[in-house]
């Protein structure tokens, strides 16, 4: 409970009336203009996080990326998901872990293994949970005379 009388909860004041409505109790101190009722809303949205693995900025040159494929040739299973990553990156410029799991065709071990070696890094990125689509081919529509004269007021 509170420590003091002056903020309650409706569920504190539930349990100080068990065997009453504690809304039809509070409704009719409001209407008799003994207490006052503030509202507050808590936001529980909660942003859905997908991992994106990125490659180590210490592998961008070529002399350092050709030295890294020498170094995997005794890992398929790594070089495979190396590979994907490669290939995926140059197509979407992100690369989703699942998606790069799902086209490695290895295992979560050796994506595993790779990020243990920090080769790769995990970023946990908000997703976007409303599909946007193609922002192209949405098509807007042309605004009347009287539209275009009210706009132009604005």
């Amino acid at each position: 409970m509170s420590s003091t009388m002056d903020d309650m909860t409706l569920e504190e004041i539930r349990k100080l009336l068990p065997d009453s409505s504690a809304v039809n109790v509070v409704h009719g101190l409001v209407e008799k203009g003994l207490i006052r009722v503030y509202e507050n809303l808590h936001d529980r949205y909660v942003s859905k996080k997908e991992k994106y693995i990125v490659l180590n900025p210490q592998f961008n040159t070529e002399i350092e990326l050709k030295a890294l494929f020498e170094k995997l040739e005794k890992a398929p299973k790594q070089l495979n998901v190396l590979l994907a990553y490669l290939h995926i990156f140059q197509q979407e410029h992100q690369v989703k872990q699942t998606t790069l799991l799902a086209q490695s065709d290895s295992g979560a071990a050796a994506l595993k293994a790779l990020i243990d070696k920090q080769i790769f890094q995990v970023q946990l990125l908000d997703a976007n949970r409303i599909p946007l689509g193609n922002a192209e081919a949405v098509k807007w529509q042309e605004l009347s005379a009287h539209q275009t004269e009210a706009y132009q007021h604005i």
